[in-house]
């Protein structure tokens, strides 16, 4: 029984690593969010009034989420969803687009407009990346705590011949259930921050699931097109359209998509109150069923 209590012990212990290390990687995360969304902002104000303060700042910006990326694969914040190719990838456009920061040409309206065309495609692509990395995230913290929970259950089924010794257990695991609570509500906290930067982006975001079903639209996609947010939830995509994209493109899209590549191009699409308008879209690959 005591040797039992013992593996049972170390492997909460081993939980409580696991959460420490996951928050430490969410942290990092979000701090590669705020960069990119500051290089973002930056690069938009150089495109509506171009100055070398603005252009300087857009440097700055770049530099730092960089550096934030650096730190990123440093916290381990790589997985599935956010692959370790995908942090190098985000390097070498980070890398491209400072490279355009810092050329001897000047950085009139019509190239910040431009520059803020290319670098959008590349924050879409990293939004579209940590939403998926949010949900895991969501949906790991619930597996450790269930995991937690179903070992202190079997921790005291397995002890109770054993009273004075379980009270003393009882008590470090009091400690680790809190420590590993706190993070896990943490890393939660943290999330719905990354989640909160999503909803509050001037672009239109759109989540769905891989049957194509409407999961999540933003505030942006809101005051797009005029749908609530109610009115497209578990509906397709396909009620914006106004009939003005080439069947060709969407065959095209859909090519793509199920080679499980990312596609980009524009849509011609209707509002709610039938008002036709242009959007750029990033749709990332996924395991669509249908």
């Amino acid at each position: 029984m005591i040797t039992r209590a013992v593996y049972i012990t170390w492997d909460l212990h081993a939980l409580s690593q696991s959460a420490d290390a996951r928050q430490h990687s969410l942290s990092a995360i979000l701090q590669l969010t705020n960069t990119m969304r500051q290089a973002e902002e930056s690069i938009r104000q150089c495109s509506v009034a171009s100055s070398a303060r603005s252009r300087r700042a857009y440097c700055s910006g770049l530099r730092a989420a960089d550096s934030a990326a650096v730190a990123a694969v440093e916290a381990g914040a790589v997985s599935t969803e956010f692959t370790a190719t995908d942090m190098s990838e985000l390097r070498a456009s980070l890398a491209a687009h400072l490279g355009c920061c810092l050329g001897e040409k000047p950085l009139t309206r019509a190239a910040a407009a431009a520059e803020f065309d290319r670098f959008y495609s590349t924050a879409s692509s990293l939004r579209n990346k940590l939403a998926a990395y949010s949900r895991a995230g969501l949906q790991h913290g619930a597996e450790l705590s269930g995991e937690a929970r179903a070992k202190t259950a079997e921790m005291v089924y397995s002890s109770s011949v054993i009273a004075t010794f379980i009270l003393a257990l009882m008590a470090w695991i009091v400690y680790s259930m809190r420590k590993m609570n706190l993070a896990i509500a943490e890393q939660r906290d943290e999330i719905l921050i990354l989640k909160h930067g999503i909803e509050q982006s001037p672009l239109g975001v759109v989540l769905t699931d891989t049957a194509g079903k409407i999961e999540y639209v933003n505030a942006a996609f809101t005051a797009m097109h005029g749908y609530a947010r109610e009115e497209v939830f578990g509906k397709n995509p396909r009620v914006l359209k106004s009939g003005e994209t080439p069947l060709a493109m969407y065959e095209g899209m859909w090519k793509t998509l199920l080679n499980k590549k990312p596609w980009t191009g524009e849509l011609h699409n209707k509002s709610k109150d039938g008002r036709l308008l242009w959007v750029r879209a990033d749709l990332p690959p996924r395991n669509w069923t249908s």
